[in-house]
């Protein structure tokens, strides 16, 4: 079990796209060899994969051996961290799935239902810190019959409020941070 509280921030002025998350999608199969690449549809490229798979996916079926792995990329400044006090006041590129990935959408846009107010959880004095909270569970594999532990992050949530980084944090947060153009630029996609 990890538990923590990180902040999300925004990407540098320098990079080639504005939005504070990178997606990145990577397909993989293993035929005379594996194949393990990013789509070139984030670059608006056509995909060979993408267009092989289209009819299978279009049929109602899936592509036999082919996966597609979607994961998002995001800095974030380290506000508490109990098992590594080093890293507080640090940035880093962080890697995020799917389910924080819904919990950051649903914050800045929450659904109609609710009764929240949208919030740019990047923004250093209007946004608001996360409570990260990183649980290891057992799954039985339904292909292996192994059993396996995943991560889970069902217990993570962003504080209900805006909570203002001092003015000395907010500017040592944003000089530290990274170039998301790093991870996956059109020159590294096949």
């Amino acid at each position: 079990t990890w538990n923590g509280v990180i902040r999300f921030l925004p990407r540098p002025k320098n990079d080639s796209d504005r939005n504070p998350v990178l997606k990145v999608e990577e397909h993989s199969f293993q035929k005379n060899g594996w194949y393990i690449e990013k789509c070139p549809h984030l670059y608006g490229e056509p995909c060979p994969v993408c267009e092989y798979n289209q009819p299978i996916y279009g049929a109602g079926g899936r592509p036999d051996g082919t996966q597609r792995k979607t994961s998002f990329f995001v800095n974030i400044l380290v506000v508490e961290d109990p098992q590594n006090p080093e890293n507080v006041g640090k940035v880093f590129i962080y890697k995020i799935g799917k389910k924080i990935h819904e919990l950051i959408k649903d914050r800045v846009s929450p659904p109609e239902d609710s009764s929240e107010q949208p919030m740019n959880v990047y923004h250093p004095t209007e946004g608001t810190n996360f409570k990260l909270k990183i649980k290891l569970v057992k799954t039985r594999d339904p292909k292996t019959n192994e059993e396996k532990e995943y991560p889970n992050f069902d217990m993570s949530c962003f504080y209900d409020s805006p909570r203002a980084l001092d003015e000395a944090t907010a500017a040592s947060a944003l000089s530290q941070l990274h170039s998301l153009d790093q991870i996956c630029s059109p020159s590294m996609v096949k």
